[in-house]
């Protein structure tokens, strides 16, 4: 019993580190996108933004069905 929970807290930890990572990229490239007054990286960022939504939405799923109590 207890080794599934420590799975779903290891299979968490995976998926937000995941997420959080990609939000860490695109902080670094709209920082760089604006202090260039949008002449550097304007064709990165939206690609990074969709990798970013992407994450987050595989967080979001898996949130809603993970129990952490069984």
């Amino acid at each position: 019993m207890e080794i599934r929970k420590i799975d779903k807290f290891v299979e968490f930890s995976k998926v937000i580190g995941e997420l959080m990572g990609q939000i860490q990229k695109e902080r670094s490239l709209n920082a760089i996108f604006i202090s260039s007054s949008g002449e550097v990286l304007s064709k990165e960022r939206p690609l990074q933004i969709e990798v970013t939504n992407s994450k987050a939405k595989a967080f979001y799923e898996f949130a809603e069905k993970i129990d952490f109590k069984k």
